[in-house]
């Protein structure tokens, strides 16, 4: 069951991919392309897709990895995860998480230097606002579909889906997600 153990399974498949990506272009991905997307053995192949296309991936495979070939892997998924984009509207966004690594010094700095634009340009319209905000949580669960298709993105997207406005606006959305992991990959991706 690859619910079980999805890191065990995804290096598993990384390394059949490792040792001939030609043949794991051929005959593996296009069993794992045939499952249903809600099928726990698609989350540990996702897994595979930022490994895949990283350097240290390349540079040390068994066999040499293609740049075509990469490069048809990636274009093989795009429309999987672009028919598969729906999985984004079970994500709940009714409590917007700040995710904020080094919470009190940007909030006190940027209140601090709205404060002295406040004064210097004498604006005395403006009141003091105090907002609580509520902190991304870190819930860790690698069976997220959600995180790691957000996770293929950078990899399967071309330069037309990231000027797609229903592209930008649900990685906007999914920037500001209470799931930190979530929030955080979304916001590498803009």
């Amino acid at each position: 069951n690859f619910a079980i153990c999805p890191n065990l399974f995804r290096d598993v498949i990384l390394h059949l991919a490792s040792l001939d990506f030609s043949y794991f272009l051929s005959n593996i991905l296009p069993s794992f392309l045939e499952l249903p997307f809600d099928d726990p053995r698609i989350i540990p192949f996702l897994m595979t897709v930022p490994l895949i296309n990283s350097d240290d991936f390349t540079l040390n495979s068994y066999n040499e990895i293609k740049i075509p070939d990469l490069k048809r892997f990636n274009e093989t998924l795009r429309p999987i995860i672009l028919n598969n984009i729906n999985k984004f509207n079970d994500v709940i966004y009714d409590k917007h998480g700040v995710w904020i690594e080094n919470e009190n010094s940007w909030i006190q700095d940027s209140d601090q230097k709205i404060h002295a634009i406040i004064e210097d340009w004498n604006l005395p319209d403006f009141n003091v606002l105090k907002k609580s905000l509520i902190r991304s949580q870190r819930i860790k669960n690698v069976m997220n579909i959600q995180l790691q298709m957000l996770k293929c993105l950078q990899y399967v997207l071309n330069d037309e889906d990231f000027l797609s406005p229903e592209i930008m606006n649900l990685i906007l959305k999914l920037s500001f997600q209470q799931n930190f992991y979530i929030a955080s990959t979304a916001i590498s991706l803009c």
